[in-house]
């Protein structure tokens, strides 16, 4: 659902991290990547208060527009490694010129695009599709359903 839009991303990502007392966190994320269709992978060449935020198991968001002016909005949990499959793939597209001192990765949870929510983990293999009358479940990755709202001219056919 959202590979076709990340490909047309306009200018730097926000990524914003919280505290442990709630305190909202945001940089610009020019170093960054999808990783197996399910991560946000983030290179941490100059993160300071991001760092710490993270460290605590922080939750967050990352922000992107498209070049058609479409804004997205990722939801989910941040967690942080200095080796690794993750660390040793940020690697590999972080320019030499950075640190790349490790990477950050958002497991996404949800994904909004405006008000409407188009991609949900909450949804498993677990639920059936009748559960869901008003969505129209259209992919399967990672033992998660990825799923998209249905079209409304979709009901008049």
């Amino acid at each position: 659902i959202i590979l076709d839009e990340w490909l047309k991303k306009a200018g730097a990502p926000v990524m914003t991290t919280v505290d442990e007392n709630g305190k909202s966190n945001s940089i610009y994320a020019t170093c960054v990547s999808i990783y197996k269709d399910e991560h946000i992978l983030v290179a941490n060449n100059y993160f300071n208060k991001t760092l710490k935020n993270i460290e605590n198991a922080c939750k967050g968001n990352f922000l992107f527009i498209t070049s058609d002016n479409k804004a997205y909005q990722l939801k989910g949990t941040y967690t942080y490694y200095t080796e690794g499959q993750m660390f040793d793939d940020m690697k590999s597209w972080n320019p030499s010129t950075h640190p790349g001192h490790g990477v950050a990765v958002l497991t996404v949870d949800e994904i909004y695009s405006g008000a409407d929510q188009i991609f949900s983990s909450k949804l498993d293999s677990c639920h059936d599709e009748s559960e869901l009358p008003e969505e129209d479940l259209s992919n399967v990755s990672g033992g998660r359903y990825f799923y998209k709202r249905r079209k409304p001219e979709a009901d008049k056919k």
